[in-house]
């Protein structure tokens, strides 16, 4: 599929359709569509990230990570938080990435950072370390602090409870599998289940045959992807159109 062909409104400030999604998973000229879309803004963040949709359809896992690491510096250097919490506001990322010395540097330079700084010098490969990380990422969601408390349960290893905190409390799909591409094989377990469970199952439900599509692809079920594709002939419209960004 030629990237010109691709029937997508670029530079849309409403989040992608389903349609959208697929066209530009499928699409074989990615750098185009990230030419137009996010490079064409500048400077963007996640919210932007989000809205194209791109982890939802970006093959590249490196130049997701790329991405991940301009927003981490964007969002620290725009920014309006004071000391610590403008640290914490881009600690998801630099964790996410496993570039931990960076963040260290970040909460060194801070007044009231001392106490996190001192936490993560540790060796969390170590199984004391881990279950202290997680302790933390209880107590930070149980403060509503759900960004902090996703962050900690990447450090703690424990990738289905940071994935669930982004899928319900977050409401944000995009980051959820954002998290599971990034983390390789250490995520494949909970992304398939994401796939199965938020495009597969939740696009059949809505009658929305690209959700369920892109699903069945993702899942290396071809037939059954090239099929419901097929079932757009026999119908007007999806009855209701599935969000693979946000959670209602």
């Amino acid at each position: 599929m030629n990237a010109f062909n691709v029937h997508w409104s670029l530079g849309q400030q409403t989040p992608m359709s389903t349609m959208d999604v697929m066209l530009a998973y499928h699409c074989t000229n990615q750098e185009f569509l990230l030419k137009h879309t996010l490079h064409s803004l500048g400077v963007y963040g996640w919210n932007e990230v989000r809205r194209y949709g791109v982890p939802l359809w970006l093959k590249d896992t490196n130049k997701l990570k790329e991405i991940l690491e301009t927003i981490a510096r964007t969002e620290y250097q725009q920014s309006k938080a004071k000391d610590v919490d403008r640290v914490n506001s881009v600690a998801l990322y630099y964790i996410l990435l496993q570039k931990k010395n960076i963040l260290l540097n970040l909460y060194k330079n801070t007044s009231q950072g001392k106490k996190i700084y001192d936490f993560l010098q540790h060796d969390f490969a170590q199984e004391r370390w881990k279950k202290a990380a997680n302790r933390n990422a209880y107590q930070l969601f149980s403060q509503k602090r759900f960004e902090m408390a996703t962050a900690f349960y990447l450090l703690g290893g424990s990738v289905n409870e940071a994935v669930q905190v982004a899928i319900t409390h977050l409401k944000d799909l995009a980051l959820a599998v954002c998290v599971c591409r990034v983390l390789g094989k250490e995520g494949e377990e909970e992304l398939a289940r994401v796939y199965r469970e938020f495009y597969v199952e939740k696009g059949m439900l809505c009658r929305d045959p690209w959700a369920t599509s892109l699903g069945h692809w993702l899942c290396g079920e071809y037939v059954e992807a090239l099929n419901s594709v097929v079932t757009i002939l026999n119908q007007e419209k999806p009855v209701l159109e599935l969000s693979l960004i946000h959670i209602s």
